[in-house]
């Protein structure tokens, strides 16, 4: 895996075949802007956790990050109901929303930092809700 926080050197380490780029400066973008800096930069797209192992590696690395108290994923409902992967490549594990979630306040997903001790858990939002 590759850690690259944007203006930093990379940090890499070994597990599996993902890459993961962090962006943690300090600026505002909705979800669709998110997935397109992604994009753009050559980053790859928006994670999509594909096993159990992967989320827990990802939960417990933004919990040390203190950057910022969600994270746009790669997840997104056609639907209120209908919740996909990016990557086509899972199901999406259930047990992973926070409590009352997905609440139908939008179509796209962040995770959680540390709300409610909700650590690592799954928010729906609207895609054009502005987060840091």
């Amino acid at each position: 895996m590759i850690f690259c926080f944007i203006g930093e050197t990379c940090k890499c380490f070994k597990d599996g075949c993902s890459n993961y780029t962090f962006k943690v400066e300090s600026f505002r973008s909705n979800w669709e802007n998110s997935r397109q800096f992604c994009k753009e930069t050559g980053l790859g797209d928006l994670v999509s956790i594909e096993n159990g192992g992967e989320w827990t590696f990802l939960k417990n690395f933004i919990l040390n990050l203190a950057k910022a108290e969600e994270y746009f994923i790669g997840l997104r409902s056609d639907k209120a109901t209908k919740w996909k992967w990016l990557s086509n490549k899972s199901t999406l594990n259930e047990s992973y929303w926070a409590r009352d979630e997905p609440n139908g306040d939008g179509r796209c997903a962040v995770i959680y930092m540390n709300y409610s001790k909700n650590h690592g858990k799954y928010n729906d939002l609207s895609c054009t809700t502005e987060n840091r």
